[in-house]
């Protein structure tokens, strides 16, 4: 410590003008009421101005438990020490009421002295922040000595009665500007608290870390404890490894590994100035000594430097970005500020530390002259670097001093900000003001030449750190302005990215990778409508990722890879979400290349048999099948899901993958379950075959589709499998009918694929799971309702036998062939139309399946009168019976116009966009009040309109259409006139 051996009066170069001389006057005249006016006049005339700029220091000074005689007498040094010396006695009593009362009494007299002697020139600011640290250290100390002496009783045993804290296991670390021996007049103090779970002093075993914790915890208090007698100092805790989860005291071990494992570059700059200031010093140094392999790395790759870089970047809070304000302007952390000469200095230690030791100083200002000594910095720039930094560093004293608060932010008003101006001796506001900023400016033009290659984007989008334990109030004013309704959430979950909690960010390449593309990151998540939706979709992403070096990479280097996830997520919350669920989705977006072409059948048969290969016993291969086949699946549905959502195909076209994708997972399972059959019952002579109906049997299936199947098998009266566990016909169909369901339906860890309804078979959920073909053909020419038939008009053979195909195929065909009069058909679609509207009626347009005149009206209309034409024209079952293709054929038979044909195109169209967007961008149905612009935008141009009023307008136009032609159509067949 660098104070003068000269009693403060004969020190005294400088006095501040009185801001305010009323309150300067009530000073002396109350010091002349307490008998304490005897000072000489350049005494008296500090007094006046320091009393008259600062009411913290009229109150000091009023309120000083000694005489001003004896300060203004005394050397500094020596009342220090006095000071340190009353604290070191007290501190060996059990009293930590006294011990509390003394502390906060010398703080307020060494920070009276202190101050005096920076106003008056006697010391410079970096003086003044090494003594007041040197003040820190023996408070520390003392309160970690009282709290362990107060431990005895339960169970603490020191080795040195006299002074406990000597290899009592438990160290503490100065972190910061305590660290650097550069504490400001207000400042918080940064602590790390170790200690050694084998300790004796604290009965080595599992009650050390009880005895730890509550020694911190009490010396913590004794510091940091608001009373009627104030505070000694705000201390934080909040620098130790994994704040969030770890107790006040940490063990050696446990810090240590997770600095090789999780450590920060902003953690190794923060440990630059560490430093053990209390308690267990040579626990405390091995510790440090042990973690310099993580602090100071020999060599340092690009990326590395990068992120170091970067750290400042995000750091960087100019108010206003790129201009250097006044009014408002953060000395510490603003533009050309207190923060910007620190981290210039401690990236350069980073960089070359490592392999210069003599790089390695706490304080600012002697790493800066090792760093010019060593050719890192220009002499020029050191010069003007050191007279800018002790500039900033008194005036942030001067700010603090006003008040006693930790602020480091010029004052908003002209008045303020000429208190200020008085205080540190201006002669007006201009000239402050034109010192300041050229100061600001002298540093901002030396910082942007090592760090601003890449500011663009900080400065448009303002302050964003990161860094540290604290949330930045700052930041959170940026993510607010970004359009984050919750920017702290936000905040805390990038800080938790950063810290490796979850298992993308846990090695350090991937953390200096996401710390280069945050600021990217968020302004492209907040481009979406929904900011926070995306960012969670976007968390959740995250978290499903095993490892976060490629996708960050990639989003690094190809910023269209990102902009596409982006895309993905605002346009798609449901996409989101999955993508945030399903590890192997996460996989398939790294792999993409879209645009690209969808597979064929063939190729995905092939993709899907090789995905099914199992070379385990069959006893295993079923299940190992099912999450292969979901893995599988669940890639394939969101590939074609992505696309279709930006736009790459068109709606019939993803309809149309999405029913091959369903067509060749059916086939596999049901291979599948017939092998696993084969593997427990043996085989058996007979045939089997799978019919879709419904959107599957249509080739009209959705991303969320369900399918609804019929299983249909043949097989001889008295056939048995040939295994060791034999089966009659019927039993064994019903099994493997079963097996087949549980195949698709069934969910494992990957989810499942498909829903499975069947109770379109004949006689429904009473009738058997596997209907033999001549059951088929008994229920349709007997027993069949009208519905049943009419869901006949949908079906296709998706998986099975040929030959039995062919059977079935017949059997269908006869049973839509007209079995009752057109008036009795008319009315039994015309009743169930009814019911189905009682029973779930439409709640809005957007509902276009069950809305009055939607899809539904047009399968009804469709199917009533394939099924009431009979003669040359009766038909045969389509190939594929796709709505289109049911419409040129009523066409054809002459059942309506080419008007009313075109009328159903246009609807089925808008209604298959509708469907098939909302199913891949919500998840269900489509609801315009609760959707964002980017979901809203992908809609309506899939429409092809431009406003949510006028997709509404354009899709009841097409329902009163449909209707209009359903009633006609009812109204006609019922009249006994099918045609137009």
């Amino acid at each position: 410590m660098s104070v003068s051996g000269s009693p403060l009066s004969e020190e005294i170069k400088t006095i501040p003008r009185a801001f305010d001389e009323d309150r300067a006057q009530r000073l002396l005249d109350k010091l002349s009421d307490q008998g304490r006016d005897d000072l000489k006049a350049h005494e008296r005339d500090l007094v006046y101005g320091v009393g008259g700029c600062s009411p913290h220091f009229a109150r000091l000074i009023a309120l000083c438990d000694i005489e001003l005689r004896s300060v203004f007498d005394s050397p500094p040094r020596e009342l220090l020490n006095q000071s340190m010396q009353r604290i070191e006695t007290v501190a060996r009593t059990a009293d930590t009421t006294d011990i509390a009362r003394l502390l906060r009494r010398e703080k307020a007299l060494v920070s009276l002295v202190l101050g005096l002697c920076e106003i008056a020139g006697a010391m410079d600011p970096l003086e003044a922040g090494a003594a007041f640290s040197t003040f820190a250290d023996a408070s520390c100390n003392a309160a970690l000595r009282a709290s362990l002496i107060a431990l005895q009783k339960k169970g603490f045993r020191p080795r040195n009665v006299d002074r406990p804290e000597e290899d009592c296991g438990i160290a503490i670390l100065a972190m910061g500007k305590l660290g650097s021996c550069e504490l400001n007049f207000s400042s918080d103090i940064d602590l790390i608290a170790l200690f050694d779970p084998m300790a004796d002093a604290l009965q080595a075993g599992d009650g050390a870390k009880v005895l730890a914790v509550q020694a911190v915890r009490a010396t913590v208090g004794l510091l940091n404890d608001q009373t009627p007698d104030g505070y000694v100092f705000r201390t934080d805790l909040r620098l130790r490894p994994d704040p969030g989860v770890t107790a006040a005291a940490v063990s050696v071990d446990a810090a240590e590994a997770y600095y090789e494992i999780h450590g920060q570059n902003w953690e190794r700059a923060a440990f630059i100035r560490a430093r053990c200031n209390a308690g267990d010093t040579t626990l405390g140094e091995a510790f440090l000594k042990r973690l310099r392999p993580f602090i100071w790395r020999k060599y340092l790759d690009f990326a590395a430097i990068e992120d170091i870089h970067s750290i400042m970047r995000q750091i960087h809070d100019a108010k206003g970005g790129a201009e250097i304000e006044f009014h408002g302007h953060n000395i510490k952390t603003g533009r050309g500020g207190i923060r910007s000469i620190e981290f210039l200095v401690q990236t350069q230690q980073l960089i070359h530390g490592g392999k210069d030791e003599t790089l390695r100083a706490r304080p600012t200002m002697r790493a800066l002259r090792t760093l010019t000594a060593a050719g890192h910095v220009d002499p020029d720039d050191a010069t003007r670097l050191k007279e800018n930094y002790r500039s900033l560093r008194r005036i942030e004293h001067r700010l603090q001093m006003i008040d006693d608060q930790q602020t480091h932010s010029l004052p908003e008003s002209d008045e303020r900000a000429t208190q200020l101006a008085c205080f540190l001796g201006f002669e007006n506001l201009a000239a402050f003001r034109e010192n300041i900023v050229g100061t600001l400016t002298s540093v901002s033009r030396r910082f942007s030449g090592v760090f601003e290659q890449d500011m663009s984007l900080a400065s448009e989008l303002g302050p964003l750190s990161f860094t540290g334990v604290e949330e930045n109030p700052d930041t959170l004013n940026t993510l607010k302005n970004m359009g984050f309704a919750d920017p702290r959430l936000v905040a805390e979950t990038v800080r938790r990215w950063h810290f490796g909690e979850i298992r993308a960010t846990r090695g350090r390449r991937a953390r200096e990778l996401l710390t280069s593309i945050t600021p990217r990151l968020l302004k492209e998540l907040s481009s979406a409508d929904r900011p926070d939706e995306a960012f969670q979709s976007f968390d959740l992403f995250l978290k499903h990722l095993p490892s976060g070096v490629q996708i960050f990479s990639l989003f690094a280097h190809n910023p269209a890879v990102f902009e596409t996830l982006s895309h993905l997520m605002t346009m798609s919350p449901y996409l989101g979400r999955l993508m945030g669920k399903r590890a192997e989705l996460v996989e398939a977006f790294i792999e993409q290349s879209w645009p690209a072409p969808f597979p064929t059948e063939h190729e995905l048969e092939c993709d899907l048999a090789q995905a099914l290969e199992v070379p385990s016993p069959y006893d295993e291969a079923f299940e190992r099948k099912l999450n292969h086949s979901r893995t599988w699946f669940g890639t394939c549905n969101f590939d074609t899901s992505a696309q279709l959502l930006l736009g790459h195909v068109s709606v019939e076209d993803a309809a149309e993958q999405f029913t091959r994708i369903a067509d060749t997972v059916i086939r596999g399972m049901l291979l599948a379950a017939k092998e696993e059959m084969i593997s427990r019952h043996g085989s058996i002579e007979g045939e089997v075959c799978v019919v879709g109906l419904g959107r599957l049997g249509q080739r009209s299936m959705t991303a969320l589709s369900d399918v609804d199947l019929m299983v249909v098998y043949c097989t001889a009266p008295d056939a048995v499998s040939d295994g060791k566990k034999p089966l009659v016909g019927s039993q064994y169909y019903t099994r493997l009918v079963r097996r087949f369901v549980t195949a698709l339906s069934s969910p494992t860890q990957h989810g499942k694929i498909y829903d499975v309804d069947m109770q379109l078979r004949p006689s429904g959920a009473a009738g058997p799971i596997a209907v033999s073909l001549d059951a088929l053909q008994q229920y349709y020419d007997r027993d069949a309702w009208t519905w049943e038939r009419m869901a006949l008009c949908k079906a296709r053979i998706i998986a099975g036998d040929n030959r039995l195909a062919g059977r079935i195929r017949g059997r269908i065909e006869s049973a839509l062939s007209p079995s009752a009069s057109s008036q009795k058909t008319a009315s039994d679609v015309l009743d169930m139309r009814g019911r189905l509207l009682a029973a779930k009626p439409s709640r809005s347009v957007w509902d276009i399946k069950t809305f009055q005149g939607g899809l539904r009206e047009i399968d009804f209309f469709l199917q009533l009168n394939m099924l009431t034409t009979s003669g040359e024209t009766s038909p045969k079952l389509l190939s594929p019976p796709t709505t289109l293709r049911m419409i040129d054929w009523v066409l054809q038979a002459g059942n309506i116009t080419l008007r009313q044909a075109d009328c159903l195109r246009a609807a089925h169209g808008a209604f298959e966009t509708l469907i098939q967007l909302s199913r891949v961008m919500s998840g269900g149905l489509f609801d315009p009040d609760n959707s964002g612009a980017a979901v809203k935008n992908r809609l309506l141009t899939g429409l092809g309109v431009k406003t949510i009023a006028s997709a509404e307008r354009l899709l009841c136009d097409h329902a009163e259409n449909v209707n209009l032609i359903f009633r006609e159509g009812i109204e006609a067949h019922l009249n006994g006139a099918k045609t137009p």
